[in-house]
Order: C-alpha cells, then structure tokens, then sequence
C-alpha cells in the first residue's frame, strides 16, 4: 500500500485543464508560436553544423589533393614500396568517390533535406572507408602526418552528421507540425469538397421533386384521357379488334381441324413428290409446297380450292395405288377424310368469311390509326416513359454523390482524428476540432 506524504495531503488536486475546442482554420494558431521558435533555433543549429561539415568536406578534398602529389619515400622493402604505391592510387579514387556522395552543396537547404542528408552519409561514410582499411594502413606508413590529419578531418565530419541527424530526429514534432499543417490544407479542401457534393446533391434533390411533379401530372394527363367519351369509342374499336382476332383464329382451327386428318397422308405423298415417284405440274408441286408451310395462305390463292382438291384426289389416287402405304383400317377412314375435304365447300365456308374478316379487320386499324384519342394516350405514354428515365437517371446521380461525399467524409474523420492526438500531444491538453 502507497502512504501519501502529509505535504501531499495538504496539497490537493490540480483541475484538470479544459479541453481546447477549435476548427481546423484555427488549430495552427495554437500551436505554432512554439514549433516556430524551435523551427528557428534548428535552422541556426543546422546551418552552424553544415557550414563546419562544408568545411572539413572542402579540408578533405584540399588534403586528398595534396596526397596526390607527393611522393612516397622509398623504404628497403621494394616489394612492400609497390604495394603502398598502388594503395596510395587506390585510396586517393576511393575517397573520392566517397566525398563526392557526400558533397554538402546545395543540400540542406530545408530541415527536411538536412536530416536526409546527415541520416545518409553517416551511412556512406561509416559503411564504405571500411572497406579501404588495409589501403589507409599501407599509405599512412609512408605519409604518416598527412594521414593523421586526414582521419581526423573525417572523423570530424562524421561526428557532425551523427550529432546533426541525433538532433534533428529528435525533434520529430517540428516536421509532424509542418506535415500536420499540410494535412490540415488538405483536410479543408476536402471539407469544401464536401460542401460542393452537398450543394450539387441540393441541386438534384429539386431536379427530382421538379421531375416527380412532371411525372404526377402526366399520369393524371393520361387517366383524364382514359376517362373521356372518346376513350369510350377507342374501347369498342379494340374490342371489335379482338373480336375480329378471335373470328380469324376460329376459321385457322377449323382448317386445321380438317387439314388434321389427312396429315399422315399428305406428308407421305410430299415426299413421294419430292424423290420424284409421284409427278405433279410445276404448278401444283409449288402450291403443295406453299400449303405445307401455311394453309391459309395457299388456299388464299386458291379461292375455290379447285388446286387443292385437285391435290388431295392425288393424295387418294396414291393411297389406291398403294404408294402411300396404310393399314385397312387407316386407309378406309384416310380416304373418308379425303372424300370429305373434296366436297368441303371451302369459296363460302374459308374464303369468303377470311375476305370478309379482312375486310373488316382494314376498317378496324384504320379506324384505329386515325384516333386522336390512341395517338394521344401514346404520345403522353412516350412522354411519361422519358421522364420516368429522367428521374431514373437522378436517383443514381444523387446514389453516387451520396457514395462520393460519405467516402470524402470518412477520409476527414482519419484525418480529423489524427490531427487532434497530434496537437493533444503537443499542447498537453486535449484538443477537440469542431466541425
């Protein structure tokens, strides 16, 4: 168990700080006097930093080019005189390369590409004179003193990158406050997205109600035309359509009915005709086509049907003959049939009532063709069908708007919500941003 001091008892609670409640245009307000004051103080501190690493760059390069033009003092070991001689090459070509990865000009010109900069030639400088160590050791036996210095020079610059990118890193909070300062421009112009959706789905909202009243009207349009005395007439015509219809179908089963029972045979005697053993006039073999693909429309070209019944007593003369091949019992009721369909008053009972039906049918569609009241009711029908498209067309216009600005919305929240633990954090106090 935890005893609090009396001082501590005596003490009391600290109130809890008030949240601050700000908008996004405001925020930066807030916190920015202080990221400012120490944005200052880095840029001073980066620029004393990079002027001495300019300089011990600038110092190394000087030294790297006197070390090319002095010469090795030979010792007794010819062999070991030739080894620190091509090291001597070796090195100069290897440092630099190095400083010229690590060249300072027209770097660091923002704190961003300062800490880029420190961060990776630390790297290149600590990775890559590793490699090159026995080259160093086999020069600096000949040219001692210049070497010293010049590992001290790079020592040198390699402590300054190591305390520059040490101390830009730990001041993350001045980069996240210039990145949090882009996300909040960002934030706005997605809030002015969002307003521009809203009034665009507005604007379709009244196109909508403005099409509904259009489409409201039009059907009240139509059931007033239903409702007149015309439509009363329009009625009777399409009934008497129906009826005629229905008259036409009537007479198509009785010849179907007829044509039925001799259909066995009559297919029988097609194909007699077709392989050639039974001979009919070019004449006949077309209407004999005709009328197995439409009966009706044969015997519409032969009103009597004297080319038909002509046909069918070939039919029979094939069944006597035994071309057409029928059992006693089938032959006998064929032949009936036959028999029936011959005598079968086909100018008055088929073309005569089909005349009459077409007759009647031309009148009918005329008389339909020429009503006002039909050409209305389709016209006002046309135009109901396009604004029940139109307003087709704005539902999904508004659905993707609604899609867009609730995706817009949601990218806000994230951001709304980080940048609020942001400047949380960096105010020590709760920051709430009102919408």
């Amino acid at each position: 168990m935890v005893f609090r001091t009396i001082a501590n008892m005596f003490k009391g609670k600290d109130k809890p700080s008030e949240p601050i409640k700000t908008t996004l245009e405001y925020l930066p307000s807030f916190i920015e006097s202080s990221f400012v004051a120490k944005r200052k103080m880095l840029e001073e501190s980066t620029a004393t930093k990079m002027a001495e690493i300019k300089y011990l760059h600038g110092k190394c390069l000087v030294i790297l080019e006197n070390l090319n033009k002095k010469e090795l003092e030979e010792k007794s070991n010819v062999r070991f005189n030739k080894a620190a001689l091509t090291s001597k090459t070796q090195l100069q070509g290897q440092l630099s390369r190095i400083l010229s990865k690590i060249n300072p000009a027209n770097r660091a010109k923002t704190l961003e590409d300062a800490m880029s900069y420190s961060a990776e030639s630390f790297v290149i400088l600590s990775n890559e004179i590793n490699h090159f160590r026995k080259n160093i050791v086999y020069t600096s036996v000949y040219l001692k003193e210049d070497m010293k210095i010049l590992g001290e020079s790079l020592q040198e610059m390699q402590n300054n990158l190591k305390a520059l990118n040490h101390e830009l890193s730990g001041e993350k909070e001045v980069f996240g406050f210039e990145k949090s300062k882009e996300r909040i421009g960002a934030m706005l112009k997605e809030k002015e997205k969002v307003q521009k959706i809203t009034l665009e789905e507005n604007l379709l909202g009244e196109k909508l109600i403005t099409a509904r009243e259009k489409l409201s009207s039009q059907e009240e349009k139509i059931q007033s035309l239903l409702k007149g005395q015309e439509m009363s007439e329009l009625t009777m015509l399409e009934e008497e359509k129906a009826a005629i219809a229905q008259e036409k179908q009537e007479i198509k089963t009785e010849i179907s009915n007829l044509i039925i029972t001799i259909d066995r045979p009559l297919q029988r005697f097609k194909s007699l005709v077709d392989s050639g053993r039974w001979k009919l006039t070019a004449e006949q073999k077309s209407f004999l086509d005709s009328f197995m693909v439409n009966p009706l429309v044969a015997l519409k070209s032969d009103p009597k049907a004297e080319m038909f019944k002509h046909i069918l007593a070939e039919i029979k003369a094939a069944i006597q003959d035994e071309k057409i091949e029928l059992k006693d019992r089938e032959k006998e009721k064929r032949l009936a049939a036959l028999d029936e369909l011959m005598t079968f008053n086909f100018f008055d009972k088929v073309f005569w009532k089909m005349n009459e039906i077409q007759k009647k049918q031309l009148a009918n569609e005329k008389e339909l063709s020429e009503s006002k009241t039909l050409n209305m009711i389709e016209l006002e029908n046309k135009r109901k069908s396009e604004i029940e498209s139109m307003i087709g067309d704005i539902q999904l216009e508004i659905g993707a708007k609604e899609k867009e600005k609730e995706s817009v919305l949601e990218k806000i929240r994230k951001e709304k919500e980080a940048i609020e633990q942001f400047a949380s954090s960096t105010l020590k106090r709760t920051v709430i941003l009102l919408d």
